[in-house]
């Protein structure tokens, strides 16, 4: 059995465990101003983008149909149902910083293999079977129904403002499984 986080060969941490991580690697972990919930837009750092495979901003995609050009703009954005009200601020050494949100600087972050400082940038060539620890503030495992149910159980401890606000943001894009939960199986040597 293991004694340290160091002879895991594969570490992740989703919610909680995004919070844990950070505490036991030299990191904070502290009470947010308010509570994060449903659908949220993140914003990706650079090495956010390559880890999770997607880019900012636009994306168009050119098809011909019988002569017919048709233009699709794509907004490739990370979006992720979140529940969670403490939070990560200051990043343990060595991580690196994938993903904020308006409200907290920290949502996502890693830690490659050979890491050996907070200053030492990844090579643009790694793999994701390079990553070590691999975690997320949010949860790729949720959906719509989830969220709702959530939402409704927790309304009183919310408020109605922010129960009304995450009901109405319940149901809009989710990136979970198809960004961040295809991620989490790259890292784990799933194609």
């Amino acid at each position: 059995m293991p004694t340290s986080i160091d002879q895991v060969g594969l570490n992740s941490g989703i919610c909680f465990g995004h919070q844990i991580v950070a505490l036991a690697m030299g990191g904070t972990c502290v009470r947010n101003t308010r509570f994060e919930v449903s659908v949220t837009k993140l914003q990706l750092t650079e090495l956010g983008k390559r880890v999770y495979g997607v880019d900012s901003g636009v994306l168009v995609s050119i098809s011909c149909i019988h002569s017919l050009v048709i233009v699709f703009i794509l907004f490739i954005l990370k979006n992720i149902h979140l529940m969670n009200r403490d939070h990560v601020p200051t990043k343990p050494p060595s991580f690196h910083v994938l993903s904020s949100s308006a409200q907290s600087p920290i949502h996502g972050m890693v830690l490659f293999s050979q890491s050996e400082s907070s200053e030492e940038v990844p090579p643009s060539d790694f793999r994701l079977t390079d990553i070590h620890i691999l975690t997320s503030q949010g949860h790729p495992e949720f959906t719509e129904s989830i969220m709702r149910m959530l939402l409704t159980v927790r309304q009183e401890l919310l408020g109605v403002d922010l129960f009304h606000d995450g009901e109405h943001r319940a149901g809009n894009q989710n990136d979970g499984v198809a960004i961040i939960g295809k991620t989490i199986w790259g890292v784990m040597g799933v194609e």
